[in-house]
């Protein structure tokens, strides 16, 4: 049999995370990730500083967590989408199926 050369390209989303907060503290540097961030906390009431949460890594309830978890999830996509990365594969856990629906096209960004 011949070895298939061509890379496949999975994303794996998991669940809420507080390394998810690391790591989308420091994705704020990329201007996709940034906007898309302001975008979802735009549609959040006032009292959750969405951007407060991320770029600080601290979460005061596991409410603020969820949300959290999922704007960097999705802001990730937009990321994604911004350097023209195609998936063959996503899948996630909890919040991340989620994410993973709109990394795949199966729900858009509003429904996620």
């Amino acid at each position: 049999t011949r070895f298939d050369s061509k890379r496949r390209v999975c994303l794996l989303l998991p669940g809420p995370t507080e390394a998810l907060l690391d790591i989308g503290s420091g994705l704020f540097r990329f201007s996709a990730f940034s906007a898309a961030v302001q975008r979802i906390a735009s549609l959040l009431p006032l009292q959750v500083d969405l951007i407060k949460i991320i770029k600080n890594c601290k979460c005061k309830s596991g409410r603020e967590l969820v949300l959290a978890s999922l704007a960097i999830e999705l802001a990730f996509v937009e990321l994604l989408k911004e350097l023209n990365l195609s998936l063959d594969y996503t899948a996630g856990m909890s919040i991340g199926e989620l994410s993973a629906g709109y990394a795949n096209g199966r729900i858009n960004f509003e429904q996620a």
